[in-house]
């Protein structure tokens, strides 16, 4: 999605490695990454297993095509492997906590590992891998340095991705690394940004309600002023969940002519 042009496919880890997010359907880029994954093995790296944040189409373009040409197994959340395109190698699903052996680490220290964390909220199955000897981590959707993240109900929730971007805080990430843009070196920050451009958001949003119901067409404007018309369909998305947040904190209600202000964000 916009401004995003492409998307990140990341190795970890040196022998073995992992491959997180084979993004291309395109056949040359496809071989660009095979080249990379020859690559590694002329030097006597071996690829462990293909690891996927979550299912969205911008993320899996090349699963099945990697997966076959190295006999990868296909590791995700439990609900990403009826969403994604068929005839690849399934692996074992993933959870939360879930520990991926990577060796040894560059520096020579031993028990060098990912660590697998739930991160639902952009998508129900969406995972971030954080490695344990630098907390570098790998972040899907969760985070962009390109842009803020889109919330597309019903799978996406507003309310669980804030939460996930609290758990993440927990984990003291070092650089992080985006599926759209350039890594970031001090993760925890960008965190705290995205939590507070967030937090700004919603005001706006609650600034724009009144006691009388408009249509979300007639709130994105005032909202997000700064988007070009030609963007309105994704903003829309956002704007639902948003509004919908705000209905289950009790502050907005939805009737057949649009949203308002609810009775409990009357006194507020």
């Amino acid at each position: 999605l916009p401004p995003a042009t492409t998307t990140n496919t990341i190795f970890i880890g040196t022998n073995p490695f992992y491959i997180v997010d084979p993004a291309t359907p395109d056949e040359e880029e496809q071989q660009h990454l095979f080249d990379s994954v020859d690559a590694r093995r002329n030097d006597g790296a071996e690829p462990a297993a293909i690891l996927l944040t979550h299912h969205h189409a911008d993320h899996v373009g090349a699963v099945t095509a990697l997966s076959r040409r190295y006999q990868l197994p296909v590791r995700a959340h439990a609900l990403c492997y009826d969403r994604i395109p068929p005839g690849f190698l399934p692996g074992e699903p993933l959870a939360d906590g879930d520990r991926l052996e990577l060796g040894t680490a560059p520096d020579g220290s031993d028990d060098w590992h990912l660590r697998v964390i739930e991160t639902p909220g952009h998508a129900s199955d969406h995972l971030c891998f954080q490695e344990s000897r630098y907390q570098a981590t790998v972040v899907g959707d969760m985070l962009s340095t390109l842009s803020t993240i889109v919330i597309d109900p019903p799978d996406g929730h507003l309310r669980t991705y804030l939460d996930s971007l609290q758990r993440l805080l927990e984990h003291d990430i070092t650089t992080l690394y985006p599926a759209h843009g350039m890594p970031h070196p001090k993760g925890n920050t960008l965190i705290k940004s995205y939590l507070a451009h967030r937090k700004v958001r919603e005001q706006q949003l609650i600034a724009a309600l009144t006691n009388a119901p408009q249509t979300m067409h007639d709130i994105l404007p005032t909202v997000y002023p700064e988007i070009p018309e030609t963007i309105y369909p994704i903003a829309l998305r956002s704007l639902l969940a948003g509004l919908t947040k705000l209905a289950e904190d009790g502050v907005a209600a939805e009737s057949d002519r649009g949203w308002r202000l609810a009775r409990q964000g009357l006194t507020q």
